[in-house]
């Protein structure tokens, strides 16, 4: 009994080692990702069999203002969450009209370990995954068919919704007591993603619907630099 008693009063030291934190760091930052997938994009309102998806590319760029918080652990282990907002530009080939622009918002978790932890800088890496989500919308003038004169404004919206796994590295440059410098990169492909694409001609008989997915797709690389607290 004693010798149980003295394995679990070890263990949970052990525990509490590795998950005690030791410094944990808070920062507000600005992100530019880019973000390139390949998809299979199909018509919803017409019948799959006489008309396969296309294979298209779709690219993102995008500047986000983000918050994330770093936990180093007395083992040397690190934990990364990460949340962010704001402004992204479709640039696609091909299927969807030239340009889209919107809101893009993601949050980000992960695992990794500090090999630099000093009171002056530190230096982390994690495996992590993400969740993205964006809107984008554009309008444009066609031409009816068969007029020169007459033209009908056509909304475009693109909602796509993914999940990107990938690694990133983070160095924080410590300038005061607490104050100090942080950036990050980086690197992730797409484990999955769905998303709608429309054109609304508001009325006149002539919108479009398609459906769009992906996986296992394309590269995103998404730098970050900003300011942080350390504790």
């Amino acid at each position: 009994m004693k010798k149980i008693f003295f394995l679990f009063v070890c263990a949970f030291f052990s525990v509490s080692a590795i998950f005690t934190e030791q410094k944990v760091v808070h920062s507000i930052n600005l992100s530019l990702p880019y973000e390139h997938r390949t998809v299979e994009i199909e018509d919803i309102f017409a019948d799959s069999e006489d008309n396969p998806p296309d294979t298209v590319t779709l690219n993102y760029f995008s500047a986000n203002f983000n918050w994330n918080r770093m936990a180093i652990y007395d083992s040397g282990f690190s934990f990364l969450l990460g949340m962010g907002i704001g402004f992204t530009t479709a640039v696609p080939q091909a299927f969807f009209t030239d340009f889209l622009s919107g809101v893009r918002t993601d949050i980000k978790t992960g695992w990794g370990f500090a090999p630099i932890n000093t009171d002056k800088m530190i230096l982390a890496f994690h495996g992590f995954i993400a969740v993205n989500l964006r809107y984008l919308k554009a309008e444009e003038e066609r031409a009816q068919t068969g007029s020169n004169a007459n033209y009908t404004t056509y909304a475009y919206h693109i909602f796509d919704y993914d999940m990107p796994i990938g690694i990133d590295g983070v160095f924080v440059f410590k300038l005061g007591d607490s104050f100090a410098l942080f950036t990050e990169l980086d690197l992730s492909t797409n484990l999955f993603g769905v998303g709608m694409y429309d054109a609304d001609d508001h009325g006149e008989g002539g919108s479009e619907g398609y459906e769009f997915t992906y996986g296992f797709t394309g590269i995103n690389v998404t730098p970050r630099i900003g300011i942080c607290w350390v504790f």
